[in-house]
Order: C-alpha cells, then sequence, then structure tokens
C-alpha cells in the first residue's frame, strides 16, 4: 500500500508543480531544517539508530499489534511509540553516512508507525484486513463511509478525524448484499454477539 500511495503522491507532486515557477527559499525556512536533519552527524553521544530501529520493531510488527488488535494493546504500542518520537529521535547518532541514513529512516518509520496506531485506535469495527479483535464487526452500513484524515497538533501528537467519502466510492448497496460487498468473515470471540444496529462480519 506504501509503495502504491506513495508512487501515485510523487505523480501528484509532478503534475502539480509542472510549468511553476521556481520559488526562492529564503534561509531561515533552510536553516532549520538542514540543522535538524544533520544533527545525527553532529552529535557527540546518542542511541545507534539500528537499535532504535529493533525497538520500534519490537513494539510494532508483532501479530497481536499490527493484525489482531484491540484498544488496549494498541494505546500501548502506542505510547512506547510516542516515547521513542520525544525521546530517542532527538538523540539519534550517526558516526558515518551509513548510520546518518538510517537516523532519516527509523524517525521516518517512528512517524509512520504512529500514524497506523492512532488511525487503528480511531476506526473501532472490522473490515477487510482491519480487524479489532474488540470490535470485530463491521459499522452499521447506515453510518456513512469515511476517510480518517491525520493531522499533527501544536504538541506534535497525531490527530485523526473523518472525512465522508464522495459517492463515487460507495459500495454498491443498491445492487449487491452486503455478503458480496465483504466477502471475508472475521473470526469472533466465543459468545461473541452481533450488537444492535451492525452487521455481523
Amino acid at each position: 500500500a506504501g509503495m502504491v500511495t506513495g508512487t501515485r503522491a510523487a505523480i501528484g507532486v509532478a503534475e502539480y508543480i509542472e510549468g511553476m515557477e521556481m520559488p526562492e527559499i529564503k534561509e531561515e525556512i533552510i536553516s532549520p531544517c538542514r540543522d535538524r536533519i544533520c544533527a545525527p552527524m553532529l552529535r557527540q553521544g546518542g542511541f545507534d539508530p539500528a537499535w532504535v530501529t529493533q525497538a520500534l520493531q519490537g513494539t510494532i510488527v508483532p501479530y497481536y499489534v499490527c493484525l489482531v488488535k484491540s484498544e488496549e494493546r494498541l494505546q500501548a504500542a502506542l505510547t512506547m511509540v510516542k516515547f521513542m518520537r520525544t525521546h530517542l529521535v532527538p538523540r539519534l547518532k550517526a558516526e558515518d553516512p551509513h548510520q546518518w541514513r538510517l537516523c532519516i529512516e527509523v524517525t521516518n518509520m517512528i512517524s509512520d508507525a504512529e500514524l497506523l496506531l492512532v488511525a487503528s485506535l480511531f476506526r473501532k469495527e472490522s473490515r477487510g484486513s482491519h480487524y479489532r479483535e474488540d470490535y470485530p464487526y463491521r459499522t452499521d452500513p447506515k453510518i456513512p463511509l469515511y476517510w480518517t484524515i491525520l493531522t499533527q497538533d501544536e504538541n506534535g501528537d497525531v490527530v485523526a478525524e473523518k472525512r465522508n467519502l464522495p459517492e463515487r466510492f460507495l459500495p454498491d448497496y443498491e445492487h449487491k448484499t452486503l455478503k458480496e460487498i465483504y466477502p471475508w468473515d472475521m473470526p469472533k470471540p466465543e459468545g461473541y454477539v452481533v450488537p444492535e444496529g451492525f452487521e455481523e462480519m
């Protein structure tokens, strides 16, 4: 998914800037970016990016976080990822260009992990490959489908909000059954009862 959306974003940006005049970027804008990106090469001490990467993968990769999700585990992982963003990323250290690249990569990986976890917590349903153990059903189809929009607040935290899907992206509820639109069946906990107003997956 990342490769597809990244490619589409790059094409969109290229089409948007085609024919535009090159803007003048002032030094006061460039300087903070340069200082932030180059900081790992200038630090006298700090964290090895390979170790931070290993810590991140141990937090986000287990199946009980990235595949079989629940509020408690997602929130625990998010707490750790936020800690990495605020306490480890500012102290990443590189001793050579290779480690410098790894510092940039793990910084981006931590940002991506926070986006994933916030979106997964926000989406209280199971649909497609998104499975919430604590919400093993699909949202009532009478509730409008939406995109999850992620932004950053003044504290640097990721926040989520809904934006209803344009009509052209909506499923064909008129001519297809829910089972035809969503053929996958999700596992249910023992004794599971479909809540009122929801459709069983």
